[in-house]
């Protein structure tokens, strides 16, 4: 009668394998023997299964798809910090508009809260018979020596756009120039999209990382359900 070797566990088997006698029973040892060899195999498989490395391709493909995922990210931020760098970059002297004013009113503002920049920044803001001008980004010394100057002008020369000044011209000075105010705007575009820049690195840095781990596990996960 053959032994029901499913009711035994592996360690079982091999206790009693040992107990048999090879002069009496050898038939039952060979069979004993057939079983833990197919025990053994079973858990050899078990184990290669548990711990199979993921295929090189499907890394590949892995990376690929999360070197894609965030690469796409990169440039979509990136094309949108260039798109509103051009929309706002500085217009030529040319396409501006030319003003003859007479200044009735000045001052010096610190900072512009439309524009983020910072406090060492100052905004000039001219009034003149109604109509309001400003010169946005220079400096507190700049800004006061030009409001001095402009209180005792008698007629002023502004190239602005839609009130932004460029450039100042009062009784044949040139009080402020076209490329003083585009290295400012560059100065200040720079400013405005450090944050976005930063937070590109930063999510390439965490996140990236955990999002190629993520698809590592799932990939796993599917091999292991197969």
């Amino acid at each position: 009668m053959q032994t029901d070797f499913s009711q035994y566990t592996l360690e079982e088997l091999i206790s009693k394998r040992k107990n048999l006698d090879p002069q009496r029973q050898q038939n039952e040892i060979d069979d004993y023997d057939d079983e833990i060899d197919r025990r053994y195999d079973e858990l050899e498989n078990s184990h290669r299964k548990t711990n199979e490395v993921i295929p090189p391709n499907f890394i590949n493909v892995a990376r690929f798809i999360c070197g894609g995922f965030a690469a796409w990210i990169i440039a979509t931020t990136l094309f949108t910090i260039s798109d509103s760098y051009f929309q706002v970059k500085s217009p030529l002297l040319s396409e501006l508009h030319q003003y003859d004013a007479v200044v009735t009113n000045t001052s010096c503002t610190v900072g512009s809260a439309d524009l983020e920049v910072m406090d060492e920044f100052s905004m000039l803001e001219i009034d003149s018979m109604g109509d309001a001008f400003s010169a946005i980004g220079i400096t507190d010394k700049q800004c006061d020596k030009i409001s001095a100057h402009l209180s005792t002008a008698t007629m002023v020369t502004l190239w602005h756009q839609s009130g932004e000044v460029f450039q100042i011209d009062a009784d044949g000075h040139q009080l402020l120039t076209y490329e003083e105010m585009n290295k400012i705007r560059t100065r200040l575009m720079a400013l405005d999209v450090a944050p976005a820049l930063i937070t590109i690195f930063l999510f390439w840095m965490f996140l990236g990382k955990f999002v190629i781990k993520a698809v590592k596990i799932a990939l796993r996960g599917q091999l292991l359900d197969e």
